[in-house]
């Protein structure tokens, strides 16, 4: 989650480093875990070298201490990091996540003899180390406000919430595809100027990184704490504290508290804490008093136990993000600036990092450099194509030559393909190998080692996946997880639990995905919204449940919490308050929604709040101060200054279009009233931002037809196309994707003439059925838009001559029912997006370059008779 503002102070040195290729000591570290899943440990003992202190032990004490330190191997989750360089090449660390959510670090020390790499030590965070305070401390005492960031208005803060938000559906896990691509430009854009120039790589003392190693420490046996281990391991609830000598002592001193922690009793955790004589020389010792301090809300002991396990060492990325992300929730920016920064010179082989900057360069209008990165990032791990459409700050680099190309938005299936491997790992019976790009996957044993930047070192045979397999797999997972999250789901201390939070994190996306809001209630009802431990980002979400399931008292209750949140009122940054303002903007209490982001304002002036500021206080007047006619199906808004008489006509013409589509589309549906603003052309394009759009449909319909007393068939048209938004969010229940909303209300409308989209886009220019709505939501690109209506339009038509309209309103009742696009073209036609895609375009190919229509001309005139009923290149949004 962290990866959202990663290392932005590469920007200020150009572009960064570039990922570091896994060593030759990295790579036989994944062997020796690779055959600990396949043999257990007797495999990983025959490759010790003979100095090492476990190596001397009598062969059943070291395969006890091997299992003590790797742990079960049953449904465990291994994962490289990447370590800073100085110890790269002899060092392999990976971040080990056990089945329970607890999560442990095991570092291998490695040794090259005779042109083979053995393993000397193997260290978990769990054992003491001997080494000297590396960083200079530059804390204040204790209990000051110096601590905390004042100079600059929290960037970190700024960035994280509108960045999280923005990735909806891919936060699988730490391990996972977290592509920050859709990222809200919002919350970014406020923040990069004040991160920039102090994060430029080479400000911190090289030496401070290059000296991160531990020191030399004594060994201590483990052994004898294998069932501990593997009760940890399961996340077992009650667990005593073996009885044990001196350091072994302390190490399940550790182990047990981490379980208390996973169960919530504080008290045992600080007792035990308190109790190890030398608590300073324990990575894990200072990482639990970390967590704990955070959930204690005891912030400056928090910061401090960070500081001091980072101290401790080993070097490493996941440590220093985890650190920079409660840091800055807990306000300590700068702080937390200091690890990004670090992340940042550790050339990272995290491919979300070069999304991001890609992002950002975009940004800036660094158009060659936005290019250079998205592609490397591309390489290292090719991203589901929908989620770099709806990135608006790459919207000009989609249209580069080169991006083009390797994007292929006109292909049905996603990218597949990966790094050639050069350094094979030897094959191990039982394990698989899957790549995407340049990171690896080995799954054996029921346990999965994910290696960024290892598909060069993937075995024979490993199975190259498509840009989307991992998320969809994952997303599936999490709906399986379902009921184990919400087991959990009592209270905000579940969140202390890294691991719980990404899972809780994954399963609402996965839920949202599926349009299963009552399930999101249900997950979220125990989260109470004041307490920061709860993510903004799970609150939201909730946010946005209710006002799918229409629940607006519980969504004011939902507000007031937020804004009694601690953090929130600690911080106050702009993108949160954006955030909770929108959600009081959906359920039309305007004046506290315009009083939040006037506040925000008042911080920093993002780009676009003045815009939505001036839309609230519109709609507020038109909800107070317009006339009001009312028929059957609407209520008409409309300026004191226009002719009544006109509004009369509309009105009319709106309930005849009514009934004609309800007859073709919606048999039998009872259409509730609906909110029609009519505003003069000038205050709608201040409202809508654009000259080129006509028409709106929010939870409203606004038409810029104040003064029309004549309604042609382009007027019409207009009117008809935001109605039938209306008509099918109202059959739909707002399930229906944005793409078919833009493809049927653009399909009902009256016109005498429509363009063929599969005769206009064509070859390489071809938009695919899966791509389309990530168009229609999130491109900033006016031309991509209209390719994507005019062929969503299209397809729709092929659906109708070859299913029969029955066939639309059986993906209407399937949307109703929250199915996704796949299963509602299933339930439609009969076939698969892929089949869609090419049945629906040898079709197109096959028709006129322009389809006829019917039109029912409303005004009778030979003035509007001599109109041209279609108005080419018009955008429309909802």
């Amino acid at each position: 989650m962290i990866a959202a503002f990663l290392l932005v102070a590469a920007l200020g040195a150009g572009l960064p480093p570039g990922p570091r290729p896994v060593s030759d000591a990295e790579r036989a570290a994944t062997i020796v875990v690779m055959r600990y899943f396949a043999s257990g440990p007797t495999a990983v003992l025959e490759e010790m070298s003979d100095a090492s202190p476990i190596r001397k032990l009598p062969k059943a004490d070291a395969l006890r201490e091997i299992e003590a330190r790797f742990g079960p191997r049953a449904k465990s989750r291994w994962s490289m990091d990447t370590a800073v360089p100085s110890i790269g090449a002899t060092v392999a660390i990976f971040t080990v996540e056990f089945p329970s959510g607890l999560d442990d670090t095991v570092a291998f020390e490695m040794v090259e003899s005779g042109g083979k790499w053995k393993v000397e030590g193997i260290r978990t965070s769990a054992e003491p180390v001997a080494r000297k305070e590396l960083l200079p401390r530059t804390r204040s005492p204790a209990g000051s406000p110096a601590l905390r960031s004042s100079s600059w208005p929290a960037p970190v803060s700024l960035i994280l919430p509108a960045a999280l938000l923005a990735v909806l559906g891919v936060a699988m896990g730490r391990r996972d595809s977290r592509i920050v691509l859709a990222i809200a430009a919002v919350g970014v854009i406020a923040g990069i100027v004040v991160l920039v120039e102090p994060l430029i790589p080479g400000k911190q003392s090289s030496a401070a990184l290059a000296a991160e190693t531990n020191g030399a420490a004594e060994f201590v046996r483990i052994g004898e704490l294998v069932d501990l281990r593997r009760k940890m391991a399961a996340g077992a609830g009650n667990v005593a504290t073996p009885s044990a000598k001196g350091r072994t002592n302390e190490v399940a001193l550790l182990w047990t508290a981490a379980l208390d922690l996973r169960h919530e009793r504080y008290a045992q955790v600080r007792a035990k804490l308190d109790e190890l004589p030398d608590a300073a020389s324990y990575p894990m010792a200072e990482l639990l008093r970390a967590r704990l301090g955070y959930l204690e809300k005891k912030d400056i002991e928090a910061v401090a136990a960070y500081e001091r396990a980072i101290d401790l060492g080993p070097g490493r990325d996941s440590l220093w993000l985890e650190a920079a992300e409660v840091l800055s929730i807990l306000g300590f920016d700068e702080r937390a600036e200091g690890y990004l920064d670090r992340t940042a010179a550790s050339a990272t082989r995290d491919p979300d990092v070069y999304y991001m900057l890609a992002t950002i360069a975009g940004m800036q209008d660094q158009d060659k450099n936005a290019e250079k990165l998205l592609l490397a990032a591309w390489d290292m791990k090719p991203a589901e194509r929908s989620q770099v459409v709806r990135t608006a700050l790459l919207w000009r680099v989609i249209r580069q030559p080169k991006v083009a190309k390797t994007l292929a938005l006109h292909n049905v299936s996603e990218a597949a393909f990966a790094t050639q491997a050069d350094r094979p790992l030897p094959p191990e019976p039982g394990l698989t190998a899957e790549v995407s790009g340049a990171h690896l996957r080995l799954r054996g044993g029921e346990g999965e080692i994910d290696v960024p930047g290892g598909a060069s070192i993937a075995p024979q045979g490993a199975v190259v996946l498509d840009a989307g397999a991992w998320r969809r797999r994952g997303e599936e997972q999490a709906l399986l997880d379902f009921d184990a999250v919400r087991e959990r789901a009592t209270s905000a201390s579940a969140f202390a639990d890294p691991s719980y939070r990404d899972r809780c994190l994954a399963t609402v996306y996965a839920l949202a995905d599926r349009n299963r809001w009552q399930d999101i209630l249900t997950l979220t009802s125990a989260f109470p919204p004041r307490d920061e431990r709860v993510p903004l980002e799970v609150m939201v979400m909730r946010g946005q449940a209710l006002t799918r399931l229409e629940q607006p008292d519980e969504l004011r209750r939902l507000v007031a919490g937020l804004l009694a949140n601690p953090s929130f009122r600690r911080k106050k940054d702009p993108s949160s308050m954006h955030l909770i303002a929108e959600l009081l903007a959906s359920i039309d209490d305007h004046d506290p929604a315009i009083r939040l982001l006037e506040h925000a304002r008042e911080q920093k002036d993002l780009p676009g709040m003045s815009f939505r500021i001036e839309q609230l206080v519109l709609e507020r007047k038109l909800a107070g101060s317009y006339r009001v006619q009312k028929s059957k199906h609407f209520e008409v808004h409309y300026p004191e200054d226009t002719d009544a008489a006109g509004i009369t006509r509309l009105t009319e013409i709106l309930e005849k279009e009514q009934t004609r589509l309800t007859a073709a589309w919606f048999p039998g549906m009872q259409m509730r009233p609906v909110v029609v603003n009519v505003l003069w052309w000038q205050d709608f394009a201040r409202y809508s931002g654009s000259p080129y759009i006509s028409g709106l449909f929010t939870n409203k319909i606004f038409l810029p037809l104040a003064g029309v007393d004549n309604f042609m068939p382009p007027v019409v048209s207009i009117m008809t196309h935001e109605l039938f938004h209306a008509m099918l969010a109202d059959a739909t229940k707002n399930l229906a994707p944005r793409w078919f909303h833009e493809a049927m209300a653009s399909r009902v409308e009256m016109n005498e003439v429509a363009e063929n989209g599969f005769q206009k886009y064509r070859d390489d220019r071809y938009l695919s059925v899966s791509l389309l709505d990530a168009v229609a939501n999130g491109s900033p690109d006016p031309d991509l838009i209209m390719e994507a209506y005019s062929l969503g339009e299209s397809t729709v038509r092929y659906i109708e001559a070859k299913h029969g309209r029955g066939a639309i309103t059986k993906m209407i009742a399937a949307f109703r029912n929250g199915a996704d696009t796949e299963a509602a073209v299933r339930a439609g036609a009969g076939m698969t997006i892929g089949e869609l895609d090419g049945a629906a375009r040898a079709w197109g190919n096959a028709q006129p370059v322009l389809f006829e229509g019917k039109v029912i001309y409303y005004d009778d005139s030979d003035k509007v008779r001599g109109t041209v009923s279609q108005s080419p290149g018009r955008e429309r949004r909802w």
